[in-house]
Parts: C-alpha cells; structure tokens; sequence
C-alpha cells in the first residue's frame, strides 16, 4: 500500500474538529448547539460594531450641521 499525500492544513483542521467533537463526546446536538452560539456571539459583535459606526456617522453629521449654524466667531 503506499501513503498518500497529506495536506498539512488539511491534518491541522481535522485535529481541530477532533478536539471540538471529544470536548463534547461526539454528541452532535452539543455540536450543534456550541456554534450556534458562538454564531450568535458573532452576529451580536458585528451588531455592535454596526451601530458604534451609525453612531460615529450620525455624530459627525450632526456636529458639520452645528459648524453650518452656528454664529461667526469673532
């Protein structure tokens, strides 16, 4: 029988998702469930960063309308 090649990040992805099934001992459901929450970890972030940037957006805007209105400085 001859060997193979082996892709190096091939072996190095599946060690990972043998590390992530025995912390749950195989259980697919507990699987599941773990990156469903860490996806909703993640959509919760990108959320967050989403409205830090409407905020940053709304505040510049708001304050180029102050500089229009506001009186001459003397």
């Amino acid at each position: 029988m001859t060997k193979t090649w082996e892709d190096a990040i091939v072996g190095e992805i599946r060690a990972v998702r043998e590390a992530h099934a025995k912390k749950f001992n195989y259980d697919l459901d507990a699987i599941f469930n773990d990156f469903k929450d860490y996806e909703k970890t993640l959509k919760d972030q990108r959320m967050e960063r989403c409205k830090k940037k409407q905020l940053e957006r709304l505040s510049s805007v708001a304050n180029s309308c102050r500089e229009e209105n506001s009186p001459p400085k003397i």
